[in-house]
């Protein structure tokens, strides 16, 4: 007689390895400590065996039929109800239990793409509604989801135990799905109003995150395709154009992709857009709930931008010191302004500010406020290598001693930026180190955005060593711990300057200024 008690409800390779399974859904943690794909769970309804005798088969149906229920559907406890009458009754339950036994029951990973994308980007409204309106079974915005999320499981789920052969079927795969999706979206960019879909603008903003995923932002051999994705992005952006950006929706959808648009200046030193002004100058005269301090830092991000670009121009040029020298103070002069106009938001209009009243959110977005010391940390430690460079430089209008308290200037507020990045990672880091990290994705995409702001402190050469060593800590955790790939490449290929621009032609016994605050305290409690 076949075996009447409950079946065991672990999963398929559990109960195959005669191991406890902990029943977490949609796969099981012990699967997935070993770096096994979870199988799933089988169906405990159609795996329900019961005797098939004729006898206890009609003394069932009567006790339904004097209960007032109807009787069970002929798949499951009444095949003689079948179309074809009569016959055998036991032959007929038992080939109705080997029907069930045969019915595939594990779900594909790809069922689960969507699902646990969107928990990753819990906070991100626009990729909801975007998902939520495009219910294609096919397409380039289902196609980078899977991209994403196999990603994600090979290198958040078990980044140290996946088999050979089980990375090499996944990588299969993901080629396969980024030839999709890379020809779908020609395709559609090619018909009319193709680029102004907030699918296609959604899809390749999803593609940018997964080379970061994957870590293959700073390489520059066969192609650094995040920055192809990045200029892909700013070209539907100029399609789209400031319509876009009179509704609420538009905004949504306009900000992570200009948000990376400008991340792209940022590391590869160059102006923003030349459509930046008019873009913002919209978004400023109606502000939406909530866009006052990204619409802020956007705005410093782009002053900062177009003055980076002209020193490193100079530090480039054959003869940068006296190409710089006429222009130095008016470049100076532009960092400081950028500088002047963001302290004055925090102090009068920000929820920093001291009029802000009770009922106030005291915090700014970590984030973004990661991101505009980012900006300073960049700008200033190229500021003070002009400064370097025009020590050197004996007809420089500008007199030494000038040249070196602008130099102190700058370095201190490499330093304070620094500091507050640092002094950020408590908060940001404490939810990844937690041993529950694997079962909240959403915390993915808050490491994902730690790693600019880390890099720069870890590896720009002027940051303290204090500093660099915790940024390098959090950034080993996050690639090794969390997954990230990019978090564990190095500060990358050495960009050709002057010598004389990495130090002054005198030493400067006051370039070191004190600690802006406490220093760093230990962060190894946090466990990283």
């Amino acid at each position: 007689m076949p075996n009447t008690g409950k079946p065991s409800q672990d999963c398929h390779l559990c109960r195959q390895r005669r191991v406890k399974c902990d029943l977490a859904r949609p796969a099981c943690q012990r699967c997935t400590k070993y770096g096994a794909v979870c199988p799933g769970y089988r169906d405990q309804q159609a795996l329900v065996f019961r005797n098939a005798d004729p006898s206890t088969l009609k003394r069932r149906r009567k006790r339904a039929a004097a209960g007032g229920a109807q009787p069970a559907p002929a798949s499951r406890a009444d095949p003689s109800s079948s179309a074809s009458g009569g016959g055998d009754e036991r032959s007929q339950a038992l080939v109705t239990g080997a029907a069930a036994l045969g019915r595939q029951v594990a779900e594909h990973w790809t069922a689960q793409s969507v699902p646990l994308l969107l928990d990753v980007y819990s906070t991100m409204d626009f990729l909801r509604h975007v998902y939520t309106a495009n219910h294609s079974s096919s397409g380039p915005l289902l196609w980078s989801a899977h991209i994403f999320t196999r990603t994600y499981v090979l290198n958040v789920r078990y980044p140290t135990h996946a088999s050979a052969g089980l990375r090499g079927q996944a990588q299969r795969e993901l080629a396969m799905f980024m030839g999709k999706t890379l020809r779908a979206v020609n395709r559609a960019l090619a018909a009319p109003g193709g680029a102004c879909r907030d699918d296609i603008l959604a899809t390749i903003w999803l593609l940018a995150n997964h080379e970061v995923l994957a870590g293959t932002l700073g390489r520059q051999q066969p192609v650094n395709t995040w920055q192809l994705h990045a200029r892909g992005l700013y070209s539907i952006l100029q399609a789209r154009g400031t319509a876009a950006l009179l509704t609420s929706a538009g905004r949504t959808a306009f900000w992570p992709a200009f948000n990376m648009v400008q991340l792209q200046a940022l590391i590869l030193n160059t102006a923003c857009p030349a459509e930046t002004d008019e873009w913002l100058g919209v978004c400023e005269r109606r502000l939406f709930e909530g866009e006052a301090l990204t619409l802020r830092i956007a705005q410093y991000i782009a002053s900062v931008c177009a003055v980076q670009a002209r020193v490193m121009g100079h530090l480039r040029a054959a003869d940068g010191a006296r190409s710089a020298s006429d222009e130095y103070l008016s470049l100076r002069q532009a960092l400081l302004d950028a500088d002047e106009t963001f302290a004055a938001y925090v102090l009068t209009e920000s929820p920093l500010a001291p009029d802000a009243g009770a009922g106030a959110d005291m915090t700014m977005d970590v984030y973004m406020r990661n991101v505009q010391c980012a900006a300073v940390i960049k700008s200033h430690h190229q500021m003070q290598m002009l400064c370097n460079l025009l020590t050197h430089y004996a007809p420089c209008p500008v007199p030494h001693a000038t040249l070196l308290a602008h130099r102190r200037h700058a370095l201190r507020r490499v330093y304070e930026s620094a500091q507050a990045i640092i002094d950020s990672l408590p908060a940001a880091m404490a939810p990844l180190a937690r041993t529950t990290v694997l079962q909240s994705p959403g915390v993915l995409f808050d490491a994902m955005r730690l790693i600019f702001p880390l890099f720069l402190v870890a590896h720009v050469p002027c940051t303290r060593q204090e500093h660099k060593e915790v940024a390098l800590r959090a950034l080993t955790f996050i690639g090794t711990e969390v997954g990230i790939r990019q978090a564990l490449v190095g500060g990358g290929p050495t960009m050709s300057l002057p010598r004389e621009a990495r130090a002054p032609l005198t030493l400067d016994s006051l370039a070191e200024p004190p600690w802006v605050s406490s220093p760093p305290p230990d962060y190894t409690v946090l466990g990283f």
